[in-house]
């Protein structure tokens, strides 16, 4: 009897050990958005860039890619290449590789954000 309770325990703490959260396979989707005076940068890991700057559409890099696995990803493409390294599955820095002439900040503080930038299409933020 006691020799099937300790079989249970360890079946049970194998079972614990296997739903337990791998740190090397975080979900990093969705749109991550960096926000100041200034600059509205939107990035998604797929590939996708896009800037704004005091308020206008002044880029978009779509489909570029993105190589690399948390928390270390770089995204490349269009002229524009950034190296972004996660903290978390919410937030990462941004350090500018290269710039496509927009003058972004060599460095920007991004977090998980679904706010919608430009609802209407317009190139002006909304």
């Amino acid at each position: 009897m006691a020799r099937s309770r300790v079989w249970l325990l360890i079946a049970a703490l194998c079972g614990l050990m296997a739903c337990s959260k791998n740190e090397s396979t975080l979900e990093v989707g969705g749109q991550y958005l960096f926000r100041d005076a200034q600059w509205a940068v939107s990035v998604y890991m797929s590939g996708d860039v896009t800037v704004f700057k005091d308020g206008h559409y002044v880029f978009q890099g779509l489909g570029m890619s993105a190589v690399g696995s948390y928390p270390t990803i770089t995204i490349s493409g269009s002229g524009l290449s950034m190296s972004c390294s996660f903290s978390g599955e919410d937030s990462f820095t941004g350090k500018i590789l290269q710039d496509p002439g927009i003058g972004l900040p060599s460095s920007m503080a991004f977090h998980r954000d679904a706010t919608p930038l430009d609802r209407n299409g317009d190139g002006v933020l909304d």
